[in-house]
């Protein structure tokens, strides 16, 4: 049922792009159906799904015997006391991640119908199928910013009136609890207050983005041996050993060691996507969300090679889905020649993302979806 209705949103999303149109009511029902398939998914369903159900009740993450950060560990003691099922600590766990995330692109996307579909086919959005600790972060981080945004255009805290004032204390107690579910968030946290306090322009930006971009590129290739072996890698098959990250296959037959692929479908994209939106809105006032988003693409370029990075861009990945929809927005409505490449782009990047997802998780046992289970 998740391929089918996978498929769906995406064929939503596409139909929406060509057309130029939102929909409230369409993003709604695509927003809940995602929201539902988190929430009700199968115990078995994702990576750590199991071992953090067996954690819930049990105080142990199977064999893996470290220390959880200390509000989570609360947290699933708090729940616990309250005689919960499994199924309402995974109903609760969606309601704080991947709910208020949406919630969050509910409330600031200027077109909501491609924020849901970019986080769903672009933006790992399989992650809260089976971070839960981190999925929490993601979500009091999201609404965070989302509080902070007033401030942020004003920075100004004695002009604002008391609801306002609340709102901001409330914004950034957020954000450290968001460090206390999953230590990770410091990372964006520490991006939102180089954004706070230096707020570049658009010419700024396309420099950053393109001398990263290149450091990305020596740091995937340093020779033109690596080069050829990762074309030999793609052709001779290896695809179908779908998963990007090392360590969450049991081979090492992983796109991982493949430099090329993660050009290709990551990195490439996601640059051509932000250089494209800074040339179309060049005079714009960019909002928390887009300054957000183009530092994810300056960071993920430069620490492309980390290991970890997948994990701390997921926090950024919902200002991407607000940014680029409220940046391709006004260009979607102008229904000129000069729209045609970055609207074709688009759909283009919705299409192929949503392939390569669709096939890593359908390639994997533990994305195996069932719903209640």
């Amino acid at each position: 049922m998740y391929s089918y209705l996978f498929t769906v949103i995406v064929a939503i999303c596409v139909v929406a792009l060509v057309l130029r149109r939102d929909s409230k009511l369409v993003s709604a029902l695509m927003a809940v159906a995602l929201f539902l398939v988190v929430a009700l998914r199968g115990p078995e369903v994702g990576p750590d799904t199991k071992k953090y159900l067996f954690f819930f009740r049990f105080g142990s993450y199977g064999t893996d015997t470290r220390d959880f950060e200390p509000l989570f560990e609360y947290f699933n003691q708090y729940l616990l006391s309250l005689g919960l099922s499994d199924r309402m600590f995974l109903i609760i766990c969606a309601v704080l991640s991947i709910g208020i995330v949406l919630y969050t692109i509910w409330k600031a996307s200027s077109f909501k119908i491609l924020s849901v579909a970019l986080l769903l086919a672009c933006f790992q959005w399989s992650f809260y199928l089976t971070g839960i600790r981190q999925g929490i972060a993601m979500g009091f981080f999201a609404l965070g910013v989302y509080l902070m945004q007033d401030f942020y255009q004003l920075r100004s805290f004695r002009d604002f009136k008391v609801g306002a004032q609340i709102k901001t204390v409330l914004a950034a107690v957020l954000m450290m609890i968001s460090v206390f579910f999953h230590t990770t968030a410091l990372f964006a946290v520490l991006i939102f207050i180089v954004v706070f306090f230096f707020r570049a322009d658009s010419k700024f930006y396309l420099i950053a983005i393109a001398i990263s971009f290149v450091v990305a590129i020596y740091g995937a290739f340093t020779s033109i041996g690596e080069v050829m072996e990762s074309l030999f890698d793609i052709v001779e098959g290896r695809m179908s050993m779908a998963d990007r990250y090392e360590g969450y296959l049991n081979t090492k037959d992983s796109f991982s060691e493949i430099p090329l692929y993660l050009m290709l479908k990551d990195l490439l994209p996601f640059n051509v996507i932000a250089v494209a939106c800074l040339i179309y809105n060049r005079d714009k006032k960019y909002t928390v969300y887009e300054h957000l988003y183009f530092w994810l693409v300056i960071a993920a370029n430069l620490l492309h090679s980390f290991s970890y990075m997948f994990r701390m861009r997921q926090y950024l990945y919902p200002m991407a889905a607000v940014a680029v929809a409220t940046l391709m927005f006004p260009i979607l409505k102008r229904r000129k020649l000069s729209t045609i490449i970055p609207v074709s782009l688009l759909i283009a990047y919705v299409i192929l993302s949503a392939i390569v997802t669709y096939v890593i998780l359908i390639a994997m046992d533990e994305y195996n979806y069932t719903f209640l289970g």
